[in-house]
């Protein structure tokens, strides 16, 4: 049976090599390490199990078997022999030798295998019809959150990083309540001459020129008007022309109250108005800014829909060809200036991916020496992200359930390098060892099963260990951890626990041979149950195997390792 597990293997040549000898002793001194480092222990009444090996004689006889009594996890030790087991040794047993023993411990090694919980799940997946509904499933449930992404919203709502409950966030919600909320944060459009400027302290009479030309009168008042239209209240517009929603006459203004030498000049309204106009106009008066506060919250979803429209109209004014090159409009304060770094950001995340993307396909595919691999890891990166930040949209954005609408615009471009990396990293994990005992001559469909029943406990301890440390950012008071943390901890939870332990073995198991395309593997002489690995992990190297599986039944000459004479065969378990 271990043959047909296992395959063939190649002779030692012992005369060309003698350091790969085996000897007697050493063997009986392995099988004590093997049996001491079991991972599970056989027990029987709670003492333990006795466990025998033949240690041959320097003379080449066979001796009564060394008794071992493993305790429930404990170390061998050596113990006299009951009369009963003396007899039953004398009467066939002194027969079984170190070969016995190895056969004894795959024995044992394969049973422990096939009770494992990740040998089952994966000789399942492994299942063609098993792999297909398992992937249509998982596919299934993973689109309708998918299909929410298109619902996003990101924001550049500073309020999200400031702890709930904080005295500062209530006083600016009693700000919001009592006062018109652009009052907050104002915005101002910015308009520039290319005149001269000119002191009006020093120079009272010079002639008309940068604010106070009529030119310069008309055209601010059409901007204040065509601003109103976006939204803006009348009275919450302020300019040199318009003040308290009212438009100012140009000869009004400049001759009466602007003008040293007018009888109204000391006039209390007139003091009102230079005290406006001076908060707004450089001291040149070459530049003038209009004052604008918003009905809504300057920082809240609203803004950045109204800053585009804003910006269109600025933009407008600067292709007037009336207006150019004299004039040049800006649009600055409330969050122009966070929006315009937001944009950046965004502008350049496909870039960012895509380069990502690259990185990974050729370092997997030189890693791994496949083109199959990095497409398989991508499509399931691709299935993760769609799930969590599909979740993430309908918590944070549709359902409300959390206070906002929006993700805060950096969660998301946080979160994303972090997500690759974990699922990289998992990934590595599981397929590194299927390759491993893909090239040790196990079948496709045994390195799959064999993978996971040795990778699998390692990804989910991780993945749990990894989300516990990511659940601390979930309790936190500010939005944007809270956000950052549960995108972390499902997107663990869901790669450890479902994505590299279940999908990802259903579609290796379901790929077979297409795994390895273009580049082929060694020849496959062993199924899912054959333990050369564990024997070789827990002591045996394969020479040791080999001679082994080569002297059973064979006659011990002076040539056999078997029979090789040594000083540890005096104490064998030293």
């Amino acid at each position: 049976q271990c043959r047909f597990r296992c395959g063939s293997r190649a002779l030692v040549d012992w005369e060309r090599d003698p350091k790969e000898l085996v000897r007697g002793a050493d063997l009986a001194h392995k099988n004590a390490h093997l049996i001491a480092n079991a991972h599970e222990g056989i027990q029987e009444g709670g003492r333990g199990v006795a466990y025998q090996a033949v240690v041959p004689a320097p003379d080449g006889s066979s001796p009564a078997p060394d008794a071992l009594l493993i305790p429930p996890g404990g170390i061998p030790v050596p113990v006299a022999a009951a009369p009963e087991q003396d007899q039953a040794a004398k009467d066939g047993d002194a027969e079984r030798g170190p070969v016995d023993e190895v056969e004894h411990l795959r024995d044992f090694l394969e049973q422990k295998q096939k009770r494992s919980f990740f040998h089952k799940t994966a000789t399942v997946l492994t299942r063609p019809c098993v792999a297909i509904i398992v992937l249509a499933v998982v596919i299934a449930v993973i689109t309708p959150a998918a299909l929410q992404l298109m619902s996003l919203k990101h924001t550049v709502d500073f309020t999200q990083f400031v702890p709930r409950g904080s005295k500062s966030l209530v006083t600016l919600k009693h700000l919001k309540h009592d006062f018109v909320q652009g009052r907050i944060r104002p915005y101002y459009v910015l308009i520039t001459t290319n005149e001269t400027a000119v002191n009006r302290t020093t120079h009272p009479h010079a002639p008309p020129h940068g604010v106070r030309t009529q030119t310069f009168w008309d055209m601010e008042t059409q901007l204040i008007h065509e601003i109103t239209e976006t939204g803006i209240d009348t009275k919450e517009a302020m300019g040199v022309t318009h003040v308290a929603g009212l438009d100012l006459e140009y000869d009004l203004a400049t001759n009466l109250c602007l003008d040293s030498e007018s009888l109204f000049y000391d006039l209390d309204v007139c003091h009102a108005y230079r005290f406006a106009f001076r908060r707004i106009t450089n001291e040149g008066e070459t530049s003038s800014l209009i004052k604008l506060h918003t009905t809504f919250d300057p920082t809240g979803d609203k803004a950045e829909p109204w800053v585009k429209q804003m910006r269109a109209l600025v933009d407008k004014y600067n292709k007037n060809a009336t207006y150019t090159p004299t004039y040049k409009f800006y649009l600055v304060g409330g969050i122009v200036e966070p929006i315009d770094a937001v944009k950046a950001v965004y502008d350049f995340f496909p870039v960012m991916v895509g380069i990502t993307i690259f990185v990974v396909f050729v370092l997997v595919t030189v890693l791994f020496r496949s083109l199959f691999v990095p497409l398989r890891l991508l499509f399931t990166v691709a299935l993760l992200m769609a799930w969590v930040y599909g979740l993430a949209t309908i918590l944070f954005c549709i359902t409300g359930w959390t206070g906002v609408k929006e993700l805060y615009w950096a969660s998301p471009i946080i979160t994303f390098s972090i997500l690759v990396g974990l699922a990289l990293d998992y990934d590595i994990f599981y397929f590194s060892r299927v390759v491993e005992y893909r090239h040790a001559g196990y079948t496709d469909k045994a390195s799959v099963i064999k993978g996971l029943y040795k990778s699998g406990g390692v990804i989910i301890a991780a993945g749990i260990i990894m989300g516990l440390a990511f659940a601390g950012l979930i309790m936190s008071s500010e939005m944007v951890l809270n956000q950052v943390g549960f995108i972390l901890v499902v997107s663990v939870l869901t790669d450890t626990l479902v994505i590299r332990t279940v999908v990802v073995p259903a579609i290796t198991g379901l790929a077979g041979r297409v795994n390895w395309w273009p580049f082929k593997r060694p020849l496959a002489t062993k199924d899912a149950l054959c333990q050369d690995d564990a024997l070789h992990e827990i002591g045996f190297d394969d020479a040791e195997q080999t001679a082994l599986l080569n002297a059973d039944g064979e006659e011990k000459t002076e040539h056999s390792p078997l029979t090789a004479t040594s000083a540890s065969a005096q104490a064998p378990y030293s």
